[in-house]
């Protein structure tokens, strides 16, 4: 009996409190009785890993032996043989104008023909219809035209045949014209998109200048055509020609290209002379590499903005030698068309003689929300604008992680209780 009645002493106190703890939890009830879910906001890291096959995945790697990429690398275009012919001294000649032209072996040739003409002279209908090099017709790629002063125009071939041959000019029929022209042939260009975006600039006065969109590397190239001054190529330039008529001067230079934009400008021996002028950067061969995700996200994730997206490839020098704390090479996420996330700028952690190794880090964040769709698939594209140095990614190993990292926000679902 006396070990029943202290089982009974303790029992009232915790039936005491079972009743007050039942009422706390009734009230509460009660107060978010109707109220809606509502979401814990939490940030994870999914990691996409750079993976055998060109492919991006987020299986952990687990090899010892780490996969290679060919190399990125940019050359800068190499220019060749130029030839020019001009109208003479007279009042034009009649169509064709024939230059003889040769053209090296060297790997990856372009082909630019500058044409510089009198409207005036030649009269409205008096235009350039055909170029061509050997059987192979030319595509025009812009022009420019100052009134009835002058008129500037490029035309272009891409790998055009080695050894000699004619560039023949043609305009409209029993019409003179005054006309210079260049041909000029570069090495080492893009086969693919050559070109970048086109500037063109007329007006009067004892200079002309363009600012060309260019990249680091590129080969930017430009005409000009006045009516009449001689002229002198600007600070920096390399002259390719300077030709002239009764009534036309013009001429052709290159500078090897910055980042963002380039100055090229010319300047005239008198004032207020009509110009016609065209600048374009050309592209040097380049080798890009690509990662494409398989398989497909499972389920949608949001990336938020100002959050900070990383990604980190393992890297080696192949030909060359880096330098500097940032590299100039380009890492874009891109998903379908829209890209998520672009840097230009590369830090640099051990890359620098030939066979070094280390790694190169992007960084940035996002203006605004994105989200990923369920079934969404990214790829990591990566291009160089370096030209000191060749460098290959190491991947898809246990020493060798390269990998994306991508901040994104998980919604947890805390549901209350509708009704008690």
């Amino acid at each position: 009996m006396k070990n029943i009645y202290k089982f009974i002493a303790v029992a009232f106190p915790i039936k005491s409190i079972l009743s007050r703890s039942f009422s706390i939890v009734l009230l509460i009830m009660l107060l978010f009785a109707g109220a809606k879910p509502v979401e814990a906001q939490t940030t994870v890291n999914k990691q996409l890993y750079l993976k055998t096959g060109a492919l991006l995945n987020r299986v952990v790697p687990t090899s010892g032996t780490p996969q290679s990429s060919a190399s990125l690398f940019k050359q800068i275009a190499v220019i060749g043989a130029t030839s020019t012919a001009t109208s003479g001294a007279g009042l034009g000649i009649s169509s064709p104008m024939t230059i003889p032209h040769t053209t090296g072996e060297n790997s990856n040739r372009l082909m630019i023909v500058t044409i510089v003409s009198d409207p005036a002279n030649s009269g409205p209908n008096s235009v350039v219809n055909s170029v061509t090099y050997g059987v192979t017709a030319l595509t025009k790629l812009a022009d420019t035209v100052n009134g009835a002063n002058v008129k500037v125009e490029l035309w272009y071939l891409k790998a055009p045949a080695s050894g000699l041959a004619n560039v023949v000019i043609s305009w409209t029929p029993n019409a003179n014209l005054q006309i210079i022209a260049g041909v000029t042939t570069l090495y080492n260009t893009d086969q693919e998109s050559p070109f970048s975006i086109i500037k063109k600039s007329v007006g009067s006065g004892n200079s002309a200048s363009l600012s060309v969109p260019s990249e680091l590397g590129d080969f930017v190239f430009d005409a000009l055509g006045n009516a009449k001054s001689a002229l002198t190529v600007g600070s920096g330039q390399t002259l390719v020609y300077d030709e002239n008529t009764n009534k036309l001067n013009g001429g052709a230079s290159y500078k090897i290209g910055i980042a963002g934009t380039t100055p090229m400008t010319w300047s005239f021996q008198q004032s207020n002379i009509p110009f016609a002028y065209i600048g374009v950067a050309l592209k040097g061969q380049s080798n890009d590499i690509a990662f494409t995700q398989s398989p497909a996200m499972c389920g949608s994730f949001t990336i938020k903005s100002g959050s900070t997206i990383t990604i980190l490839a393992n890297a080696a020098v192949t030909s060359g030698a880096a330098s500097g704390a940032t590299l100039p090479l380009t890492a874009e996420l891109k998903h379908g068309a829209t890209t998520v996330f672009s840097s230009s700028s590369a830090a640099n952690s051990g890359l620098d003689v030939n066979g070094s190794t280390g790694t190169l880090t992007w960084t940035g964040t996002r203006g605004t929300d994105y989200t990923i769709p369920a079934s969404g698939i990214l790829t990591l594209e990566l291009y160089s604008d370096y030209t000191a140095a060749n460098i290959r990614i190491d991947y898809d190993a246990t020493t060798k992680p390269s990998r994306i990292i991508l901040p994104t926000s998980t919604a947890t679902p805390l549901s209350y209780i509708n009704k008690y």
